[in-house]
């Protein structure tokens, strides 16, 4: 029965698309979810090659923007590949030119594509995802394409430069990528999600590396020589009896660390299928320690989850943008894309992290019926924005939008010509990407 609950619920993500010390894991950030960014991203009208389903969300941050790049699913079920753009990690804007990849007319992707990763070369930009021909479920193949620019036109190889192993073997029968990065010493480290649903060794997370980008090699423990580890072997498995993470694994994002190594987050799911993220970090990409307090953040922790009634969360995708964390993830389907940030503020030495005031608001009275205060201090000089939304996440009005001295201020709100219900407020000092906001109730 597991088995085949997980196959349901992890195959239609896509088709409907040398050693470690044993040092403490390092503290990952505490993410907050918050409605008024909730969904980042929806999915599109009647006809569109993502009018059913948003999946599977990868971001890179290049020259001050965000791109997205995304699992979109039509009505008839079939996966594409789309790309949307941020200048602030909050607010999304699709690509015209969508799709930016589609399944191919024959061959290892004849039917869809999906989860899509890419990563900038000296000659552009190259994209890993996953690639079906027939059936359902998740890919059995891993296919790669070039193009000049972020958005294409994308031109993939003929073959696909990494399938599914052996019959008994773990990953026999769907092979996912989620993390492409370059390696300090040259060539490539790839992690990805794998499973063989027989083996009892399903959905765990391997890695492989390249020299070029086409010729991959699965780690392989030279110490496990019977099947299912006899050609390749996990650098993340379930966790143990009665672990959160027990049921299964599915991958999400690594990060280059200068501190430590690499950092990954994961999706984990426990017997009772309750699903949430999971943290690791390891000095080689092979050896990994799980943070002992894992999960960090769960689908109680997502208000727009809670009250859509949403049952999972899966594939988070991080990104460390000066003082603040993204995590991009999506809900399973139908689904679209949602949010968390956390601030970086003190936690360790992350590669990506400048010094920064993180500004404090206070919101009062709340819950109102009239007028609202928000006070706040400043170092220095700073813009300051001040939005609020309802709690569609529409917004509702620009309170604020001004350069101010450095000081304690006090911008007041009336909201008596709201109606009753409830809002959220969004308050920017020095750009979006320091943004903090909070709700407030009018009566």
């Amino acid at each position: 029965m597991k088995k085949l609950f997980t196959l349901l619920i992890l195959g239609a993500f896509v088709f409907f698309i040398p050693g470690w010390n044993g040092t403490i894991a390092q503290k990952p950030p505490e993410f907050t979810s918050l409605m008024v960014y909730n969904p980042v991203l929806y999915y599109g009208y009647t006809g569109m090659f993502d009018e059913f389903s948003l999946l599977q969300p990868s971001v890179l941050v290049h020259e001050g923007t965000f791109y997205m790049f995304y699992t979109g699913v039509d009505g008839d079920g079939i996966a594409s590949i789309g790309l949307a753009s941020s200048t602030d990690g909050y607010s999304y804007e699709k690509y015209q030119g969508n799709p930016v990849l589609v399944h191919s007319e024959n061959g290892f992707d004849a039917l869809e594509v999906s989860g899509a990763n890419v990563i900038e070369v000296d000659t552009g930009w190259i994209m890993y995802y996953g690639g079906r021909e027939s059936g359902w479920g998740p890919p059995p193949f891993i296919g790669r394409a070039t193009a000049p620019e972020i958005s294409g036109p994308w031109t993939r190889s003929f073959l696909p430069v990494l399938t599914i192993g052996s019959p008994d073997e773990w990953d026999n029968d769907f092979i996912s990528p989620f993390q492409i990065l370059s390696m300090d010493g040259g060539g490539y480290i790839m992690f990805y999600t794998a499973g063989n649903y027989a083996s009892g060794a399903d959905y765990q997370i391997g890695m492989a590396t390249s020299p070029d980008g086409f010729e991959w090699t699965k780690y392989d423990d030279p110490s496990t020589t019977d099947p299912p580890y006899a050609e390749s072997d996990p650098v993340l498995k379930v966790g143990g009896a009665n672990d959160w993470d027990q049921s299964l694994l599915w991958g999400g994002s690594v990060l280059k660390n200068p501190s430590f190594g690499y950092e990954m987050y994961y999706t984990g799911c426990d017997m009772g299928y309750v699903f949430g993220f999971g943290y690791a970090t390891s000095p080689d990409g092979i050896n990994w320690t799980k943070y002992p307090d894992n999960p960090i953040y769960t689908i109680a922790d997502d208000p727009y989850a809670q009250e859509n009634g949403f049952g999972v969360i899966v594939r988070p995708y991080i990104v460390y943008n000066d003082l603040t964390a993204f995590m991009y993830y999506d809900y399973g389907i139908p689904g679209v894309i949602g949010m968390a940030t956390a601030d970086l503020t003190g936690i360790g030495d992350q590669s990506a992290v400048s010094s920064q005031q993180s500004v404090v608001v206070s919101c009062y009275p709340n819950p109102t019926e009239g007028i609202s205060h928000f006070a706040f201090r400043i170092s220095q000089y700073q813009y300051v924005t001040l939005k609020i939304y309802d709690a569609q996440g529409q917004e509702v009005v620009v309170v604020a939008d001004e350069g101010l001295p450095a000081g304690e201020h006090t911008i007041s709100f009336d909201m008596s010509g709201l109606p009753a219900g409830i809002y959220y407020y969004r308050f920017a000092v020095g750009g979006q990407r320091s943004a903090v906001g909070g709700k407030i109730v009018k009566y």
